[in-house]
């Protein structure tokens, strides 16, 4: 160990080891011998190891000839041991470039059938429906397809945004007290259009608590995580039964989502968590989607402090696994649920302030706000947002651009939480980063909502949030 940590020659006798052992420089191990003699084996500046000969009878067995033709001997064997192990490097090497190639071309391919096949369904039927003979069953077929075309090309967009975020390093974790059992719920309600046109029932499986969980952790990456696992096992599941949920143990809470589908083969389970590898990458495969669901969700785990695993039988199954620790994720809720007083009943309702400088998203939300009756006003930049809330006291509630002309939507809602501590505030945005929802919640909002948001979820949230104001 001291010739390899020095990275020098060395001849000992007995007096000259049993004063380096005195000193503290090594431990005395065995017989002592009366010589000693070590030489580092040295590769590209670095030593990796030594070459030992020892005599237990002779004190002049070795001099310092014998240290010479040792250090020879030393530098041949090093240079042998380097020239193979550059030799087993280039093999490696070539071999992956072969497989990485195959892959790449595999992956390119895939990402172009993703993008341009619903891109295809959305531009051909929207053609399509302004074909004045169609028929009013035309057009609901028509909406359908483009809709879920839109769908599918937005998910395919959002995980390669993930994945590249997560192999550069540079996705980070916003957390904030978070309802559970809502998430739950809404992850249900996301998921059941599918299940009732597969033909597949959906189970949810959770404790049956009086008090509702609230975890302080990223909902939004707990969302993704149990999405991209439900997406596989509905990709993968032709009939049966698929149930998801999660319990609670004494340090962590463990997720699970069981799917009765087509099982994983065993020479799989050492690539499905892999980037860019996926079971099957050919052109014939049977199933939709870029193939990085489950490396998304087993990155943004790991983010969480937590573990994912797989048990699965093929033609039986799977159940996907994956634990948080309350050390990152801690529980916050021990109080009991109580009923929230019925409000007074008004005659108008209520005033929604919507900030938003882009015409069609904002006439989308208008759209949705009217036909629930809501009134609407609204800002085109965060100037006017802040002086429309001053003028007008009775704004109920605000769904907040971040990125507006003149003033973007953090200084806005840092400016209208000096004279309107409580009023409900909604980051309604395009942006997707942690670093953004962490200021947004910074700044003063309540809730922060990606862009495209469907009307039901927008609804649910305007609704909770008037409701605990």
């Amino acid at each position: 160990g001291y010739v390899i940590k020095h990275k020098k020659s060395m001849l000992l006798r007995k007096d000259d080891f049993h004063k380096l052992v005195m000193a503290g420089e090594f431990e005395q191990i065995g017989t002592p011998s009366e010589i000693w003699l070590g030489v580092p084996l040295i590769a590209a500046g670095k030593s990796f190891g030594a070459i030992v000969i020892q005599n237990y009878h002779n004190p002049n067995a070795y001099d310092e000839k014998e240290l010479k033709m040792l250090e020879f001997v030393a530098s041949q064997v090093s240079l042998s041991l380097q020239r193979q192990k550059s030799i087993l490097d280039l093999k490696d090497a070539f071999v992956k470039a072969e497989a990485s190639d195959k892959l790449k071309s595999a992956f390119i391919n895939n990402i172009s059938h993703e993008i341009r096949t619903p891109l295809n369904g959305i531009l051909g039927f929207t053609e399509m429906s302004l074909n004045p003979d169609t028929t009013q069953e035309d057009h609901e077929l028509f909406f359908s397809v483009i809709k879920k075309s839109s769908k599918r090309l937005l998910n395919t967009i959002t995980s390669y945004m993930d994945i590249s975020m997560l192999v550069s390093g540079t996705m980070e974790i916003s957390r904030r007290p978070s309802n559970l059992d809502r998430l739950i719920k809404e992850i249900n309600n996301d998921f059941s259009e599918i299940s009732t046109s597969k033909g597949i029932e959906l189970k949810v499986r959770k404790p049956d608590l009086a008090e509702p969980i609230v975890l302080n952790t990223d909902i939004e990456k707990l969302r993704k995580i149990i999405s991209h696992l439900l997406d596989n096992a509905f990709k993968f599941t032709q009939k049966g039964i698929i149930s998801f949920g999660y319990k609670i143990n004494d340090s962590e809470i463990e997720f699970s989502v069981s799917d009765t589908g087509t099982g994983i083969k065993p020479d799989a389970l050492n690539i499905i968590f892999d980037a860019f590898m996926q079971a099957d990458v050919s052109s014939t495969r049977g199933y939709e989607g870029s193939g990085l669901g489950l490396t998304i969700a087993n990155g943004m785990v790991k983010l969480l402090g937590g573990n994912l695993r797989v048990n699965t039988e093929r033609g039986a199954g799977s159940t996907f696994y994956f634990t948080l620790p309350f050390s990152e994720n801690p529980l916050l809720t021990q109080q009991k649920v109580v009923d929230i007083p019925k409000q007074p009943e008004v005659l108008a309702k209520p005033l929604i302030l919507v900030a938003e400088d882009d015409d069609s998203n904002y006439k989308y939300i208008e759209i949705v706000l009217l036909y629930s009756e809501y009134r609407v006003l609204r800002a085109e930049n965060g100037i006017e947002a802040v002086e429309y809330v001053r003028k007008n006291p009775d704004v109920s509630l605000i769904l907040m651009d971040i990125k507006m002309p003149m003033m973007d939507g953090f200084e806005a809602t840092r400016q209208i939480r000096t004279f309107m501590p409580r009023l409900p505030i909604i980051a309604l945005t395009a942006h997707v980063t942690a670093e953004d929802e962490s200021q947004a919640i910074t700044s003063g909002c309540n809730e922060y909502v990606t862009k495209p948001v469907s009307k039901a979820k927008l609804l649910s949230i305007i609704e909770d949030s008037l409701a605990l104001n």
